[in-house]
């Protein structure tokens, strides 16, 4: 029993989805009652079509079957359309389409161009002609093919007894769907073509994918590098994007001032344009000037990299010297009053450091000796140091003074640090 059931769900599944577009078709008819505005849909055959069943105009619910006859072989449809999809115009198209598999059919009108003149009340429409019906197909199988099929239903049947509350709850929830997943099965079937270019086409770009795997698997190796870096650059991509726009208006400004700045440059060039006429003769000029430069520059090599040698390490002589220069200037600050001092005796240190210079250059074939000087004079004499006679001090001819203080010969006697004269 249970591999019955097994068998019997792919059938019970069919003939659901059956019964689903049965539903679904029977949702789909409205309430619309046509207008006054009448036409007459001529067709090879409306099967399933019924009084009062519902008529599209560009997929809007426009109108009504009004009533159906056979005349020469065809099918004469009458249909009323809604005031506000009326006239029609010529070259208006119908057709039949299915909104279930099973129960009655939709009639669609596809309007005319616009351009085309109106079509008047109780004109024609010419019809397409209609799919393939169910019962067609039915009528198609051989006798052991409907056997089967019969028993199928029946074990449908059996299998579904006892849910039919169920089964109708789902069909009545998945009507719309179903509606629309026939539309969407109507469209497939229409863009056939155009499908199978489309599965060819992906199918090419397969085939180039697998022989390229390699190649598209450091592809999206590199995709996912450069992912992970963005993410972790965002804040500067962040920052980047905030300062873009100043950086955008500055660069507009900046190409506002170009115009001037080049018409201002304009005549400079025409100016220039003598001057780079006569540049070639003096590059011709240059050129053997630059060759013999060329081993003066290798002769030179050496040098700057001495230079270079002694730049890096002018820094710490220099670092030296700064230690180095303000204790000096302290020094000679502390000896400016010492010099200040000591410059008025400059010609007594002078002329002493001259006199023993003098008294220790001579020199013989033993050596050097000093020569001493012994001056006497009247003033040995008559026994008084220092005192002239006085014919010769009356007369004025000699002035002398042996005890002159140091500095005095400049204007500036030596003192002590009280000011006092030496005693």
């Amino acid at each position: 029993m249970p591999a019955l059931s097994a068998r019997l769900r792919p059938a019970a599944a069919g003939v659901a989805g059956l019964l689903v577009l049965f539903a679904a078709g029977q949702a789909a008819a409205g309430g619309l009652t046509g207008g006054g505005y009448e036409v007459t849909v001529v067709m090879p055959s409306a099967p399933n079509l019924v009084k009062g069943g519902k008529v599209e105009v560009d997929g809007a619910d426009a109108g009504r079957v009004q009533s159906l006859e056979v005349r020469d072989g065809q099918a004469l449809v009458t249909v009323s359309i809604a005031d506000e999809y009326a006239p029609l115009r010529t070259g208006t198209t119908a057709r039949i389409e299915w909104k279930a598999l099973l129960g009655e059919r939709t009639l669609v009108i596809e309007p005319g161009p616009a351009s085309n003149p109106d079509l008047p009340d109780r004109g024609r429409v010419e019809g397409s002609r209609q799919r393939v019906e169910l019962d067609q197909l039915l009528a198609a199988l051989d006798a052991p093919t409907r056997a089967r099929l019969q028993r199928l239903t029946q074990n449908l049947a059996a299998t579904l007894r006892g849910s039919e509350d169920d089964v109708n709850g789902t069909l009545r929830t998945a009507g719309p769907v179903v509606q629309a997943l026939g539309g969407i099965a109507a469209s497939v079937g229409r863009d056939g073509e155009a499908l199978k270019s489309l599965v060819t086409r992906l199918r090419d770009v397969t085939d180039v994918t697998t022989t390229r795997r390699q190649d598209v698997r450091a592809v999206v190796a590199d995709l996912t590098s450069l992912t992970q870096r963005a993410a972790r650059e965002r804040s500067s991509l962040d920052a980047t994007l905030a300062a873009l726009p100043g950086t955008l208006r500055q660069a507009t400004s900046t190409l506002d001032r170009v115009p001037g700045t080049v018409a201002a440059a304009d005549p400079l060039l025409r100016d220039a344009a003598p001057l780079a006429a006569q540049l070639p003769a003096v590059s011709a000029d240059l050129r053997p000037l630059l060759q013999d430069l060329r081993p003066a520059l290798q002769d030179l090599r050496p040098t700057l990299n001495q230079v270079s040698v002694l730049l890096d390490d002018a820094p710490r002589l220099l670092d030296g010297a700064n230690a180095v220069l303000p204790g000096l200037t302290q020094l000679t600050k502390g000896a400016l009053p010492a010099l200040d001092f000591l410059r008025p005796y400059t010609p007594e240190v002078t002329g002493w450091l001259a006199n023993w210079g003098s008294a220790t250059a001579n020199y013989d074939v033993y050596g050097n000796y000093t020569r001493i000087y012994v001056q006497a004079g009247p003033a040995s004499v008559l026994g008084s140091p220092g005192a002239l006679g006085p014919a010769l001090g009356d007369l004025g001819l000699v002035k002398t003074n042996p005890q002159r203080q140091p500095g005095e010969l400049e204007g500036q006697p030596w003192t002590d640090a009280n000011g006092s004269p030496i005693r």
